[in-house]
């Protein structure tokens, strides 16, 4: 139950670090230490595993991210700060190491659609024509994007790292696939307050859906007298 952490092959960083635990909105620092010529080490146990965090102090200079999500379990980690922020050490922590290089990818492809967007109407030259070809090459990588978080939330919402996913992208989720997931999630996660909100949302639809009935309902006429009692209809 032992877990090492530490930086490995980084940048030539200088400044304070900290390994938080993450409950929902909630970060408490459990340890920092000293980042010396781009190398640290924590080193601790853990009961279970939990959603953690490595942060560097807001004086560090870096240009690139100060900040990662880990899942903390036994297990000896290396954490690289660079343009994107790497864990590796465990299938967990690498899966979802994969998943945000190629978001990453998505996201920057993303931005390079809305600066040429932007470039186009600034210049006067954003036609009609030109607006519809950009809303589609936005369109299919937001969609690449969805898809991309959909494949890895279902494959790791068994999790910490894939339940905070979910809570993170699930508005973007067809109802369908929001049902799918939380199928496959313990009653500790769906009893969370933000859980309970999706759950309801999703009820709510399920008894609007085509072909369910409506309960039954009293009009009154102008007069208040009640009419049409006991009407059912269907969608």
């Amino acid at each position: 139950e032992i877990y090492t952490l530490s930086l490995h092959d980084a940048l030539p960083i200088f400044g304070r670090v900290y390994l938080q635990k993450v409950e929902g909105e909630t970060k408490a620092t459990m340890d920092s230490a000293i980042v010396s010529h781009g190398k640290f080490s924590f080193k601790g146990s853990v009961d279970s595993t939990m959603l953690g965090m490595v942060a560097l102090d807001e004086t560090v200079s870096t240009k690139g991210e100060k900040r990662v999500l880990l899942l903390l379990e036994p297990g000896i980690f290396q954490v690289r700060f660079d343009s994107v922020v790497t864990v590796s050490g465990t299938k967990p922590n690498e899966a979802y190491d994969a998943f945000r290089a190629e978001q990453h990818l998505l996201v920057q492809n993303i931005e390079q659609v809305v600066r040429k967007y932007n470039a186009a109407r600034d210049a006067g030259t954003l036609t009609d024509s030109l607006d519809q070809v950009i809303g589609e090459e936005y369109d299919a990588i937001d969609t690449e994007l969805v898809d991309l978080n959909y494949q890895y939330v279902k494959e790791n919402i068994g999790n910490e790292l894939g339940k905070y996913q979910f809570k993170k992208i699930a508005r973007k989720f067809e109802p369908e696939e929001q049902r799918e997931m939380l199928d496959l999630t313990d009653g500790a996660f769906k009893s969370q307050e933000e859980i309970q909100k999706i759950i309801e949302r999703l009820e709510n639809l399920e008894s609007v859906a085509v072909g369910n009935q409506f309960v039954d309902f009293t009009l009154k006429d102008p007069v208040g007298n009640a009419s049409a009692k006991d009407r059912k209809s269907v969608v």
